[in-house]
């Protein structure tokens, strides 16, 4: 299994003329047991296809599992935009 830790979501928006459903997101954060990167080595990954739970798909057909907390720099993010981090749903942030 490929676990990420210190993680956050992005977005990319590749136009600011296309709408906000458009956009896609991605995870970031230090990587732990891919088999083509170092443990500790910070990534972004391909655009995220499923979320359930702590378990991610992305585009690539890569699975990862988000473990502990995220990134400050990401809880700090969504303080400011008002949206609550739920431990037990910490992926709610298309919701």
């Amino acid at each position: 299994m490929i676990y990420l830790k210190k993680w956050s979501v992005g977005c990319t928006l590749y136009s600011p003329f296309l709408a906000p459903e458009r956009a896609s997101y991605v995870l970031e954060g230090l990587v732990f047991g891919h088999p083509k990167f170092a443990d500790g080595k910070s990534i972004t990954t391909s655009q995220i296809v499923k979320v359930d739970g702590k378990i991610v798909n992305t585009a690539s057909g890569s699975e990862y599992i988000v473990e502990g907390p995220p990134s400050e720099a990401y809880l700090d993010f969504l303080k400011k935009c008002r949206i609550p981090f739920k431990e037990n749903d910490p992926l709610n942030f298309k919701k």
